[in-house]
């Protein structure tokens, strides 16, 4: 009585049968180089293949908090930015965006700030935790510093307080100066932040898609980190005088001008990890059920009698 051929760890080739256990999940078959077939992508290096999937998932979670959170305080600033600049049109500013409508409309805009540096901190906070440091994965045993995990989650925290030093500050003491000056500290603080959280982010994206990815988030995040600290403190306590004033005014209107390519790299770095990762869950499904037919269909094949 025959009975039936039972593989039940094994992986084969679909081009050629090969045996492709221990070979990575993506990798193309070393006997007639046929790749698996999943989605094309920009990343095809990726060393998400043999992660646990809650990783994956807790990862893809974080970063769509991060590049929600980042979307909307861009947009709570570009608000704040347009009516200010719209009120100074002539006739049309001053008939729709009068005076004394300024603070609300700039009031509703740091509402708008304060939601999204909320879900902006909880992608910061669970990214940086222990659970999901990359350290478990390329130095198992070693402990993430808790210096760096701070720092990123403390000077994050700045943004909602800016928001909420900035709103008081229209709304309830617009004369003020103590919360003009706090909402700019704070500002700068959170800009300064950026550069080493965008450092430790860039080693998840490294880790994981190439240093290609990563140096554009590094540098993306440097750059709009350096020049928020820049405008923060400028536009709080103004410029010196003298030929240093006249060099930080040069160099306040040229970062105003680069800052938006500076925002929009940075954040459409945090949209394209968030949609790497989530690429990354499919193709591994996709592997998974691949795998799962493969197996069946060795599962009903019948040895040679001998």
């Amino acid at each position: 009585m025959q009975q039936t051929k039972s593989f039940p760890s094994q992986r084969l080739c679909p081009g050629c049968g090969f045996e492709l256990t221990g070979y990575g999940r993506f990798a193309p078959c070393p006997s007639c180089a046929n790749k698996p077939a999943h989605r094309g992508s920009t990343a095809k290096i990726t060393r998400y293949d043999d992660t646990p999937i809650p990783f994956l998932r807790r990862t893809f979670l974080t970063t769509t908090a991060l590049a929600l959170g980042a979307g909307l305080c861009i947009v709570a600033y570009g608000l704040w930015l347009a009516v200010g600049v719209l009120h100074h049109v002539p006739f049309f500013g001053r008939f729709y965006f009068p005076e004394s409508s300024l603070p609300h409309y700039q009031g509703a805009a740091h509402l708008i700030g304060m939601l999204g540096s909320l879900i902006y901190l909880f992608g910061v906070w669970e990214i940086t935790s222990r659970r999901d440091s990359i350290l478990r994965f390329t130095k198992p045993g070693t402990r993430p510093s808790a210096v760096v995990r701070w720092v990123c989650r403390g000077t994050q925290m700045c943004w909602f307080f800016y928001h909420v030093a900035a709103y008081a500050w229209l709304i309830t003491y617009p004369t003020d100066f103590v919360y003009a000056a706090t909402a700019g500290v704070l500002f700068a603080i959170a800009s300064l932040g950026l550069i080493p959280f965008a450092l430790d982010l860039s080693g998840l994206a490294s880790w994981a898609f190439g240093d290609e990815f990563s140096n554009s988030l590094a540098f993306s995040g440097i750059g709009v980190g350096c020049a928020g600290v820049l405008l923060g403190l400028v536009y709080t306590f103004g410029v010196p005088g003298g030929a240093i004033g006249a060099v930080i005014g040069l160099a306040t209107v040229v970062v105003t001008l680069l800052i938006p390519l500076g925002v929009f790299l940075y954040l459409r770095a945090y949209f394209r990890l968030a949609g790497l990762t989530r690429w990354s869950i499919r193709c591994r499904h996709e592997a998974d059920a691949r795998d799962e037919r493969l197996r069946a269909r060795a599962a009903t094949l019948t040895p040679e009698p001998l």
